[in-house]
């Protein structure tokens, strides 16, 4: 871990410990802190509404629980897994919204044309990924979680986040080249 995470990492502790104790400013930090990225993940899942009712039941669910909350070395996972698991249980998988479709998903800050076009490029091949393919590097490139974070959120150990993505950007490559022939 970086030097320069370890105070936001206590910061989100101690916001944990509070709401395991009762003191509603802990799950406050966290709703103010996640509410938007936990949306916008959702949004790219089910949809707006059924993002918003997902958040509302994960932070109610938190404050129920609060008293029977354990303790975490990483509450935002914790945070974002349970709100996967309130997305994956309103919708099952097999009937979600394809990730891509959705632009806002792979809108990032365009610095050059190149980036641009390249993102546009993408997408066409990124559609044919498998739902927890195009998780995973959503996780991983348009949210900048680590490994951890990923196995962690996606309830699934390091070397199968790692495989996992491995096999996303094998499939990307393979795709790719054959358009590219």
């Amino acid at each position: 871990m970086m030097t320069d995470e370890r105070p936001k990492m206590q910061i989100d502790i101690n916001a944990w410990n509070k709401l395991r104790r009762g003191d509603i400013e802990g799950l406050n930090y966290f709703f103010e802190k996640l509410a938007k990225q936990l949306v916008r993940y959702g949004l790219n899942r089910v949809g707006l509404e059924q993002s918003k009712d997902c958040l509302q039941e994960t932070f109610l669910s938190l404050w129920e629980h609060r008293l029977s909350l354990g303790e975490t070395d990483s509450p935002v996972n914790y945070i974002y897994a349970t709100y996967r698991r309130k997305l994956l249980k309103k919708n099952k998988m097999a009937e979600m919204t394809d990730f891509s479709d959705d632009i806002q998903l792979f809108e990032l800050p365009i610095e050059t044309e190149d980036a641009y076009s390249d993102r546009h490029q993408l997408r066409p091949y990124i559609k044919k990924l498998s739902d927890k393919q195009k998780e995973i590097i959503y996780l991983k490139y348009y949210q900048g979680m680590d490994y951890d974070e990923i196995a962690g959120i996606m309830e699934m150990n390091y070397q199968s986040a790692r495989n996992l993505m491995s096999r996303a950007i094998k499939s990307l490559r393979s795709a790719m080249s054959l358009f590219a022939l």
